[in-house]
């Protein structure tokens, strides 16, 4: 499984020769980079080996980097947000550089985690605690479904298959019309039999049968909602509204939230996958709070290692553009429901439980991203690591 995030469309003018035709929505330069790697130096892997293909893919991605697309001015941007003040331009910058190497590896890693993460060989690439170990592997004996909640850090290729590995299948959510050009790729990466993709236009009634039959699903937290009922969080110095789909599966189908997270560990193949939280149903009453301390979890791995997080995903606004709410003139944010209509053709499908109305998988996000695993609010492909137009 191999993440995608799929950029905001480039539709600039072409010259046909008969005046200057504007062009659909095509691939950018940085989608471009992707299919290069995958269709031309893909293709050699096998011959050249993980290493040497790694190498070739930091190339690549540092010469993206080098372009300076709308993509990284905005990573940025993000960056200097989430560290404060004390974050000078050559840090971010410097910060923004290591994310594409980061990204450019993980394209070269998705291509031989078949090759690599097998029954007899995948515990000397993937880290864990015995206590995680014990965490997971009683979560895999039990009869209730599990939630996985992750974010765009480290490498989430291997987090779905090792997942996958202890104890039962893992389900992910993915668009296989999203990036028709990865097609291929997207099926040879889900051809694990621990995986089990979920089709995004199935999610609504997958996803709780799922559950319902004590299966496991992974979900990306920090998508953001645009319209419609959402939470007010704080996420790596922004606020951001996110979706309460997680808290209100959890209730409903009584499954506990593992957030998790996989990192790479060093230059090769080697990664360190951590159970950072769990939370049972009874911590999901408050949605907000909740989502909170999900994201939370989830922040704290980001800033450990910065240069393993996708600082591109255009998500939230600067804490310091957010207007000040008093105590007794308004809601507090960490408890605040960000209340608007309900978004007009935003949900793809939607799912009724307990009463409740639950979102699954919108038709359109604030980013377009696509991730190997996630819903309420993405895009699932597999591929490559890019998001933004340039």
């Amino acid at each position: 499984m191999g993440i995608s995030i799929s950029p905001d469309p480039c539709s600039a003018p072409i010259c046909t020769g008969r005046g200057v035709t504007p062009l659909r929505p095509m691939i950018d330069l940085e989608s471009f980079r992707h299919v290069y790697l995958r269709r031309v130096i893909g293709t050699v892997a096998g011959a050249i080996g993980p290493d040497a293909t790694a190498r070739v893919a930091q190339s690549l991605a540092l010469g993206t980097f080098g372009l300076n697309t709308h993509a990284r001015r905005r990573a940025e941007a993000r960056v200097a947000v989430a560290l404060g003040a004390g974050c000078t331009p050559g840090r971010a910058r410097s910060i923004v550089r290591g994310m594409y190497a980061h990204w450019g590896r993980f394209w070269a890693e998705a291509l031989f985690v078949q090759r690599l993460l097998r029954e007899t060989s995948w515990r000397q690439f993937v880290d864990m605690n015995a206590d995680d170990v014990a965490i997971l592997n009683e979560s895999a004996a039990s009869r209730r479904g599990c939630i996985f909640a992750a974010g765009y850090y480290g490498n989430p290729a291997v987090l779905v298959d090792t997942l996958g590995r202890l104890g039962r299948p893992i389900h992910v959510v993915v668009d296989f019309l999203a990036q028709p050009h990865l097609r291929t790729w997207q099926t040879q990466l889900y051809s694990r039999p621990h995986v089990r993709p979920i089709e995004r236009r199935d999610a609504a009634t997958a996803i709780p049968r799922v559950l319902g039959e004590g299966g496991s699903v992974l979900l990306i937290a920090e998508h953001e909602r645009r319209k419609g009922r959402a939470v007010a969080c704080d996420y790596l110095g922004s606020r951001i509204h996110a979706y309460p789909t997680i808290p209100r599966l959890s209730r409903a189908f009584d499954a506990p939230v593992a957030v998790v997270s996989c990192r790479r560990t060093g230059q090769g193949f080697q990664f360190k996958l951590s159970v950072r939280d769990v939370l049972e149903p009874s911590d999901m009453h408050d949605e907000a709070m909740a989502m909170q301390r999900v994201l939370g979890r989830l922040e704290a791995a980001a800033l450990e290692d910065p240069e393993q997080y996708l600082w591109s995903v255009p998500i939230g606004v600067p804490l310091s553009q957010v207007p000040v709410r008093h105590e007794g003139k308004g809601v507090s944010h960490a408890h605040a429901l960000a209340v608007g209509a309900e978004a007009r053709g935003s949900l793809a499908s939607a799912a009724y439980w307990n009463g409740n109305r639950i979102g699954v998988v919108p038709k359109n996000t604030s980013n377009s991203v696509g991730v190997a695993m996630a819903v309420s609010g993405g895009q699932m492909t597999a591929g490559g690591g890019s998001s933004g137009g340039n």
